[in-house]
């Protein structure tokens, strides 16, 4: 039998370069200045969500 694999995705997360705070990919658009672009690697092993 084979074992169930996680596989690994991609997201893209936006947060502010003064404050490091999570932002939306609007405000990321609207002030690429300030905004920080970053991409995490996600293999699916974390907790579920209900």
């Amino acid at each position: 039998m084979a074992k169930n694999t996680p596989s690994k995705t991609r997201k893209t997360i936006y947060r502010s370069a003064k404050t490091g705070r999570f932002t939306t990919k609007k405000y990321a658009v609207k002030h690429p200045s300030s905004t920080v672009k970053e991409t995490r690697s996600t293999n699916g092993t974390g907790p579920k969500r209900k």
